[in-house]
């Protein structure tokens, strides 16, 4: 599962529910948002603004904005074991910095598009700039993905 957990009401359920379903010594892998390590150096508003986005988004529509730092709990309460976790490198010292530029534009204009009034234009002109300045190698960005495997 990619980036899929983070948009259900009711994650547990569908963990369980994906135990369930799957034979014995089944390996599932998850990669999904980890707020805990989603990470700006030197702190930026522009990247306070990003944050904000997202978990408004999550708030209103009854989403849990951090459901990667807690998977591993979540797969060992339903059965799971062996369950490893990490960090994946998608931050501006270790991915191409125009994909990652290119990737946190269209995430923001995403996020924009269902919350119209969450940002002003000065906001996103604000952001737009922020993400445009990485290529300076002045600011480190950590985009908080988690991934873990599990087996049944």
């Amino acid at each position: 599962m990619r980036y899929l957990l983070l948009h259900l009401k009711d994650t547990s359920t569908v963990i369980s529910n994906v135990y369930e379903g799957l034979p014995k010594g089944a390996r599932i892998w998850i990669i999904d948002l980890d707020m805990e390590h989603f990470q700006c150096d030197p702190q930026h508003e522009a990247f306070e603004l990003i944050k904000q986005l997202l978990k408004q988004f999550f708030d209103e529509h009854g989403k849990d904005s951090n459901v990667g730092s807690k998977l591993r709990g979540m797969l060992k309460g339903v059965g799971f074991h062996t369950i490893n976790q990490e960090i994946e490198e998608l931050n501006t010292e270790s991915v191409d910095i125009k994909l990652l530029q290119r990737f946190i534009k269209h995430e923001v204009i995403a996020y924009r598009h269902m919350l119209p009034n969450a940002l002003t234009d000065e906001e996103f002109a604000m952001i737009e700039k922020f993400i445009e300045d990485l290529s300076l190698g002045d600011t480190f960005i950590n985009y908080g993905i988690t991934m873990v495997s599990a087996i049944k």
